[in-house]
């Protein structure tokens, strides 16, 4: 099952974002959660925004709403994922919100239907990401989440394995972040054409 939505997060320079794009990537991700290793200034955000034509998805933990405006007016993404439990923000913010969730277990069935959103980022943990740490114990579980709507599966991915994921998840979209890294950080060409290649079954 080939990937409908492919997200190159953690980009940290205009050079790895044209990159993504060039690879055939549908979005990036820019980090911008204090502390992360691969966090990025507001101005550094808008910089790179700025320099290409596909999606931008900025990645946030828990902000205030002031400064959900200030993103939206500073870097102009095309939409915003929230690393949190609150369901408050999705439903003000001033762009298009959907939430990142950790599959831990099936509670996270009840999560992500307590907000309406257009898709949702599941990263999965080591024993129910197929073809990466290890193989579901739960494949019941992922068929669930998958026809919740557009499930983007994230976690341990790289070109790899990436088929494995999509076929076992029937996931819509793939993210990926450290699997397209020799040096931390910094994105590599091969990696990441190889990943869309074996995301749109291509290769």
């Amino acid at each position: 099952m080939p990937a409908k939505w492919i997200k190159v997060c953690g980009i940290t320079s205009n050079h790895d974002a044209r990159m993504a794009q060039a690879a055939g990537a549908d979005a990036i991700g820019l980090v911008l959660v204090p502390g992360d290793i691969r966090a990025i200034s507001l101005d550094e955000a808008a910089a790179i925004a700025a320099s290409i034509t596909i999606e931008t998805v900025v990645v946030m933990r828990s902000p205030t709403p002031e400064f959900l405006r200030e993103v939206a007016l500073m870097v102009a993404p095309d939409r915003i994922q929230l690393d949190l439990p609150a369901t408050e923000l999705l439903e003000t913010s001033p762009l298009p919100c959907y939430r990142s969730l950790q599959a831990t277990d099936r509670g996270i069935l009840s999560r992500i239907g307590e907000v309406r959103q257009d898709r949702f980022l599941v990263r999965f943990s080591d024993n129910l990401l197929p073809g990466g740490a290890g193989y579901a114990r739960d494949p019941s579980l992922l068929r669930e989440l998958a026809s919740m709507g557009r499930m983007v599966a994230g976690g341990d991915m790289d070109p790899d394995n990436v088929r494995r994921v999509l076929e076992a998840s029937g996931a819509w979209g793939v993210d990926v972040v450290a699997g397209v890294e020799r040096e931390l950080g910094v994105k590599n060409w091969e990696l990441t054409s190889s990943f869309v290649k074996q995301a749109r079954g291509l290769a």
